[in-house]
């Protein structure tokens, strides 16, 4: 029986993003976090956001009732956590924020931090709601300094997911296929893997059409952050120190449902770790949809057999290969957008607190290797 998308909270037009637009505001009890929302930048650059921030009132979260409420209230009270750090307000989160913020995030399985789901997922909103889901149509909910860069880095990103968005039904489909050792249609399928992946490409490198690597290193990236050590404290409960994971891409859930499909391990010390943890951050049922993939998928199995065509072979040597150039275009970015910002003496750790170079090219490397053929 083919894996069903809906069982994952996982949309057939638009992937992880969520199938109905998010939520542009929360019930009136909650309009001081909207209101902070809106102004956020505007604190930001007068100084006062900490004030502002400190200031709120404390209110009830189970006020909260829809997933849609609370995944808009995850987004605006990570977002004020994250704001608190970086602007140095210290790492004791305060009461009016920390307390619904645990709350609201225990509710949603996810982690009370900025992460890819508040930051992408669930961040952004169409600016005509009659014209479709398009870069041309969308601006954030939540931006920490306004400007366009940061906006673009946001929403680019979002764009990825919505390009890679129909590959996840064809992974469903491969993985039947495999298990029918229907060879025609598998090979079909991985020849459709292999088209999505260089449109995932294609919407990968368009962050650089808005976003400049010096103004995302030095004005975008410090808010993204993971908590640093010993941690932070979440005041008025019985959190912290805690030390969590910034926003990362390794948290989006598309490229670990390609590997699980695939086939695709990662054993390696530096990769094996990392990605499991990173798992810890996304919404519960996409977490799930990569772990029922690596559960049933034999695509991998199935190809490697003796008994299978070798243009089931060629096929699958396809999709993997234009997973890896993804993967290569994920080191050129990091490379212009975070090597090359570095002062001389800083430590090479991404927003995820890994190093990411290493992680980056063992897992290109897990990924090139994965190939059948002897050009592997």
């Amino acid at each position: 029986m083919t894996l069903t998308l809906s069982d994952f909270d996982v949309d057939p037009v638009r992937g992880f993003l969520p199938g109905a637009d998010p939520l542009s505001t929360l019930p009136p009890l909650f309009s001081a976090w909207d209101d902070l929302a809106a102004r956020l930048p505007l604190f930001v650059m007068s100084g006062r956001v900490c004030d502002e921030i400190a200031a709120l009132p404390v209110l009830d979260a189970a006020g909260l009732t829809t997933i849609g409420e609370r995944r808009r209230a995850l987004l605006l009270l990570a977002g004020f956590a994250n704001t608190w750090v970086a602007a140095g307000g210290g790492t004791t989160i305060p009461t009016p924020v920390a307390v619904p913020l645990v709350a609201v995030a225990d509710a949603l399985g996810m982690m009370p931090i900025t992460c890819h789901a508040t930051i992408v997922l669930w961040n952004w909103k169409r600016i005509d709601p009659s014209r479709p889901l398009g870069l041309d149509n969308v601006d954030t909910q939540l931006s920490f300094r306004g400007s366009i860069d940061e906006k673009w880095f946001f929403l680019s990103t979002m764009g990825v997911e919505l390009a890679g968005a129909p590959v996840l039904g064809e992974l469903c489909a491969a993985v039947a296929f495999a298990e029918a050792r229907a060879f025609d249609q598998l090979a079909g399928s991985l020849d459709r893997i292999a088209h999505r992946l260089d449109e995932m490409i294609a919407a990968f490198v368009r962050v650089r059409e808005q976003c400049d690597p010096h103004i995302f290193y030095n004005h975008v990236r410090p808010y993204l952050a993971s908590w640093p050590q010993p941690g932070a404290i979440y005041s008025g409960t019985t959190l912290g120190p805690v030390v969590y994971s910034g926003g990362s891409a390794a948290q989006s859930s598309l490229l670990q449902s390609i590997d699980a499909a695939l086939g695709i391990a990662h054993g390696h010390a530096l990769t094996h770790g990392f990605l499991a943890d990173m798992r810890r951050y996304m919404p519960p049922r996409h977490r799930a949809f990569i772990e029922a993939l690596e559960t049933r998928s034999i695509v991998r199995t199935v190809v490697m057999d003796a008994a299978t065509p070798d243009s089931v072979r060629r096929a699958y040597d396809a999709a993997v290969g234009a997973l890896d150039k993804l993967r290569r275009r994920h080191i050129g970015l990091v490379s212009d957008y975070i090597t090359r910002q570095m002062p001389a003496n800083a430590s090479a750790v991404g927003t995820g607190g890994t190093s990411f170079d290493d992680f980056l090219r063992q897992s290109r490397l897990e990924t090139v290797t994965s190939k059948i053929g002897d050009d592997s």
